[in-house]
């Protein structure tokens, strides 16, 4: 059994380690995901500080330049709760994931609600920033 971690000042921050970025079938397929994923596990098997997760999902709303996103990668139109959402990782007990559909430097969600030591924090706000998905060379192929 792993010793509990102290909350901090500071956390290790882990991004969007779920099958769909992970999947080799999936049109936003990271290629060296899984060679990101294994020193991601030795950084949070090693850290004793805070450790949030990310977890981005789908707005249905497709706020935006999100709509655009979608219309090229519709694969993707996936609910909330589909296992594509899912996280590929073990998450420890005490760790936090903070589920949304973008993440803001500027906005009120940009680190969720951690401190409360919920465990998990959800929120469905709009986009306030747009950022594309990433693409493997196979999905931007496929696209064109």
């Amino acid at each position: 059994m792993s010793e509990p971690r102290e909350r901090t000042a500071s956390a290790l921050v882990v991004i969007d380690m779920q099958h769909v970025f992970r999947d080799a079938d999936s049109q936003w397929a990271t290629p060296g995901y899984d060679r990101a994923a294994e020193r991601i596990s030795r950084l949070t098997d090693a850290y004793r500080g805070e450790v949030i997760w990310t977890r981005f999902v789908r707005d249905p709303q497709e706020s935006g330049s999100w709509s655009d996103y979608y219309a090229r990668w519709n694969e993707c139109r996936e609910p909330e709760d589909s296992p594509v959402w899912d996280l590929t990782m073990p998450v420890a007990d005490g760790d936090d994931i903070v589920s949304l559909p973008t993440f803001s430097k500027w906005g009120k969600s940009s680190r969720g609600s951690p401190a409360s030591g919920s465990g998990s924090s959800s929120a469905a706000s709009p986009p306030t920033a747009a950022c594309s998905p990433p693409c493997s060379e196979r999905s931007m192929r496929a696209s064109t």
